[in-house]
């Protein structure tokens, strides 16, 4: 089985590693990742070399607490404009469903499952490929991110009752950093990496400050060379990440993009192009990818690609191609 992530997950990356005095570069070419994962958050990567990336780089800069650092300089803004989404939405619960069902087609191998009891809600953290790969920073990683996104999405809300992650008990100065990074007790040993919280949490309403949400868009707007991308790029990625949600129509992406839909149409149109058009192109571009370079299930895909059923992305498969996506596949 592969897995993919997208390379926004390396939000902050290059800089944490040039303050420790090493190349950031280098350490990707350890791992036979590309150095274009630096400039564009918007590639397809193995998510077994990312987390073999994380578990090099803490050791080559000596820094058992590599994970929960990078963690702690990312936010909302590694899932690009799903973040903006997640801001649109009611309550801390429909945000966390939302993350949950669409978080595999930025990550794929990656779940949170949630359990509730009485009064709690624990939220699990699993990665399909943890007993092949060293994973431990990026479980760190992933979960201070998962802490640090529903704080962005509610400030006042509490802090988690308890954490596990499920490695040795480590250095008293890490479990320190840990303890402060989570503001709660951290429990380790075991095989579970998980965030516990007062089952409330879930009704509070999504509340992200203006400048916060500013950030957001800017962030996805812009490439990570804070050069402004065109309008059309702007489209792309709004329909990259809301294809999943089922919510991808042209107001969605116009209200995330922060123009009115006819504005969104016009601008467009000055780049000789038009929704309709970039709606195709992203689905033809994405399920390509995911059929070359991953495993897959071609109905999850077509799901994924926001089509209501797999003969009608067959369908469409074979007008782009001229093959179905089953036999397109075989020839990669």
């Amino acid at each position: 089985m592969r897995y993919l992530a997208r390379s926004g997950g390396l939000l902050g990356f290059a800089e944490l590693v040039r303050r420790h005095g090493h190349d950031p570069v280098k350490l990707l070419h350890d791992v036979g990742l590309p150095a274009t994962a630096l400039q564009n958050p918007d590639l397809y990567l193995s998510y077994p070399r990312l987390a073999a990336l994380y578990e090099h780089t803490a050791q080559v800069l000596n820094e058992p607490a590599f994970g929960l650092l990078l963690g702690q300089a990312q936010g909302l803004e590694v899932v690009g404009a799903l973040g903006a989404w997640l801001c649109q939405q009611s309550t801390i619960g429909d945000a966390l469903l939302g993350l949950q069902r669409n978080l595999g087609f930025h990550a794929r191998g990656i779940q949170i499952h949630s359990e509730r009891s009485d009064s709690t809600i624990r939220l699990d953290l699993r990665l399909a490929f943890a007993n092949e790969t060293d994973c431990r920073q990026m479980m760190i990683l992933s979960l201070t991110l998962l802490e640090r996104g529903l704080t962005d999405l509610q400030p006042s809300h509490p802090p988690p009752q308890l954490v596990r992650l499920g490695m040795p008990r480590p250095s008293t100065a890490l479990v320190r950093a840990c303890e402060e990074s989570f503001r709660c007790p951290v429990q380790f040993g075991g095989r579970d990496y998980s965030l516990s919280y007062p089952l409330a949490m879930l009704m509070q309403p999504v509340s992200v400050n203006q400048r916060l949400q500013a950030r957001l868009q800017q962030h996805w707007r812009d490439d990570w060379q804070l050069a402004p991308v065109s309008i059309s790029m702007q489209v792309d990625r709004s329909i990259s990440a809301l294809l999943p949600t089922g919510e991808c129509s042209l107001e969605t992406v116009a209200s995330l993009i922060g123009l009115h839909p006819r504005t969104l149409q016009a601008r467009l149109h000055a780049e000789h192009t038009h929704y309709d058009a970039r709606l195709r192109a992203v689905r033809q571009a994405l399920a390509c990818t995911h059929l070359a370079e991953s495993d897959i299930d071609l109905t999850r895909l077509a799901l994924d690609l926001g089509y209501a059923e797999l003969a009608v992305f067959s369908r469409a498969f074979k007008e782009w191609t001229g093959l179905p996506p089953s036999r397109w596949r075989q020839t990669r």
